[in-house]
């Protein structure tokens, strides 16, 4: 046995009919000027078409929850693809600072094997780097920074 409540909704779903393409048209062609209607518009507008003004205020209502909707989606889109942009710059700056990192640790080793002691140990004071060339050495065989 059915319930009013189930009878009332087959009503509405008999009466539920969707609008014609010229009607859909005319409600676009407006909303691209107009997007919030005031009411008399939106009177003048269901009468020329043949609606209920509610139907006219409903597509309107539902037509700027898919336009905002699509809008975020594209906003999305442009943020998601700045944000990759960015972590590929970081990623490549992070790789540039590793081997300038990797560099500034074998200088030591090769100017003391070019120059001598004495301007490496004033390099390295200079730097603030107190190894010893030993540990220098040790550092200049690494080639991952990892675990540091």
């Amino acid at each position: 046995m059915e319930t009013s409540e189930n009878i009332a909704t087959s009503i509405r779903k008999i009466r539920k009919r969707k609008f014609s393409e010229e009607q859909i048209r005319s409600l676009e062609f407006l909303f691209e000027s107009e997007a919030r209607p005031e009411a008399q518009l939106k009177q003048k507008v269901a009468s020329e078409l043949g609606l209920h003004p509610r139907q006219v205020a409903i597509w309107f209502q539902n037509k700027r929850a898919r336009s905002k909707s699509k809008q975020i989606e594209q906003d999305y889109a442009v943020l998601k693809a700045s944000y990759d942009n960015l972590a590929l710059q970081f990623e490549s700056l992070e790789k540039e600072n590793q081997n300038l990192a990797i560099q500034v640790m074998h200088l030591p080793l090769y100017l003391s094997k070019t120059t001598g002691l004495a301007p490496v140990q004033r390099l390295m004071n200079v730097l603030g780097i107190f190894l010893t060339v030993a540990e220098t050495e040790r550092w200049a065989g690494e080639t991952s920074w990892e675990g540091r």
